[in-house]
């Protein structure tokens, strides 16, 4: 039987009228949360590690049909701010993606030309949540 998983990958994740950078091609927040809502009732979210581990084993049975790993690009502060206390409550891993400059100077990007915020240890690198 084959298996599909589906990544899913983000970019900006805020509340898009109270920002900045209101006009930002972007995720509003609470249509995010529409969307995980429905991700979750007709999909089944698999972590990372999950198909790592499958696919080192060549062994796939235990991944889900019609799986889901959300993903995350860029290292902006919405993920850490908005997006991670949203599937932390709801019990989803993301999978995170900081720019490599984000790496190099520990911060955060805003979206627009500034930068902040600073990474601790907890959100450094590729982070499985």
């Amino acid at each position: 039987m084959e298996k599909t998983v589906h990544f899913i990958m983000y970019h900006y994740v805020r509340d898009l009228k109270n920002s900045e950078y209101p006009t930002i091609k972007g995720l509003d927040k609470e249509l995010f949360e529409k969307q995980l809502a429905y991700l979750l009732e007709h999909y089944t979210p698999v972590r990372m590690d999950e198909i790592l581990a499958a696919y080192q084993k060549n062994d796939f049975s235990d991944i889900p049909e019609n799986g889901f790993v959300l993903t995350f690009d860029d290292g902006y502060i919405d993920h850490y701010e908005v997006v991670y206390p949203i599937l932390k409550k709801v019990g989803v891993q993301g999978v995170f993606f900081p720019s490599t400059m984000a790496w190099k100077e520990n911060t955060f990007y805003s979206g627009g030309c500034g930068v902040e915020g600073e990474l601790g240890n907890e959100t450094a690198g590729s982070r499985l949540f």
